[in-house]
């Protein structure tokens, strides 16, 4: 005796990424295996294909949220800054100079969120030109991402993140695995 299961096709959309689905189960009473001394029962054989299934699908749902987290990238800047009014820090001067820049990515447009700072050309009085910085690997979805750079006081108030914004385009991270086999 065959029973067939259909389960109809469903189409799940999971933030960026598009999954759809049409599963087929299916169980044959007399179905057995090489080495199987005693059947399975129709019940045991359903309750192994929904592990089956469910564990596919895990594996599924765990790539597509791994996928969508984002991958590691390093953001590097190039700043200009005129120390002329808000002198930098120095060893000597430690309030009421600007101690550091702050770099936020403001893509969301919610709250910034602080990828690294820069600290500042100690003792600058006047206008600098090409103040850069690196930063560690930092977690990047792809797509067009709006950054900002922001002035930082030795007392803590920092300028707007909105008064210096620059857009760039973050590519998607390489594959975690690849093999070729050339014959």
């Amino acid at each position: 005796m065959n029973k067939w299961y259909t389960v109809q096709r469903r189409e799940v959309s999971l933030a960026s990424a598009y999954c759809r689905g049409f599963f087929v189960f299916g169980e044959e009473k007399d179905f057995t295996t090489e080495g199987t001394e005693e059947p399975q029962s129709a019940e045991m054989g359903r309750n192994g294909m929904k592990r089956f299934v469910l564990l596919g699908l895990a594996a599924v749902f765990g790539t597509v949220t791994a996928r969508g987290a984002g991958s590691q990238h390093t953001v590097s800047v190039t700043l200009n800054y005129d120390f002329s009014v808000d002198n930098a820090c120095s060893s000597s001067v430690t309030t009421g100079c600007v101690k550091q820049f702050n770099i936020y990515d403001i893509t969301s447009g919610g709250t910034p969120v602080k990828l690294f700072s820069i600290a500042t050309p100690a003792g600058a009085n006047s206008a600098v030109t090409g103040i850069t910085g690196t930063s560690g690997p930092v977690t990047l979805k792809s797509g067009v991402h709006t950054f900002a750079a922001t002035a930082q006081m030795a007392d803590g108030t920092e300028s707007s993140p909105n008064g210096s914004t620059a857009t760039a385009g973050v590519a998607p991270g390489s594959p975690a695995s690849f093999s070729v086999v050339v014959q």
